[in-house]
């Protein structure tokens, strides 16, 4: 081989190696993000989204819709709180204490929401 071509070829090669690296270098700062620690409620009253970088904004509320019967799922029926109908997807994370309400007896999809039937 000619030495031309093989300095060519490290050249080209070592261009390839820099570029990935100053690529890698804007894309993956070194800089870490930290968000405040504070918390929205979601419209269900139960669940809760945390700030997220890069933008520290609220993360979305998980949809809670249902489109059939059997997306919705009784909660509470043996005393933890949060009684009520949610969709089997998203169930309250949170539970515990009195419960003072009364759970239904089955759930429907009504409107895309999970309601409660009491019998």
């Amino acid at each position: 081989m000619k030495p031309a071509l093989i300095i060519t070829i490290v050249i080209i090669i070592l261009l390839g190696v820099v570029s990935g690296i100053y690529y890698y270098a804007l894309t993956h700062g070194d800089e870490a993000i930290a968000c405040t620690e504070d918390a929205r409620l979601c419209d269900d009253g139960v669940t809760s989204v945390a700030r997220s970088p890069p933008d520290c904004e609220f993360d979305p509320c998980p949809n809670k819709e249902c489109s059939i019967n059997s997306d919705c799922v009784v909660f509470g029926e043996t005393g933890e709180c949060n009684c009520g109908c949610y969709n089997k997807d998203f169930l309250p994370q949170n539970s515990g204490g009195e419960c003072f309400c009364q759970a239904p007896t089955s759930c429907k999809c009504i409107t895309n929401k999970c309601e409660g039937i009491f019998e």
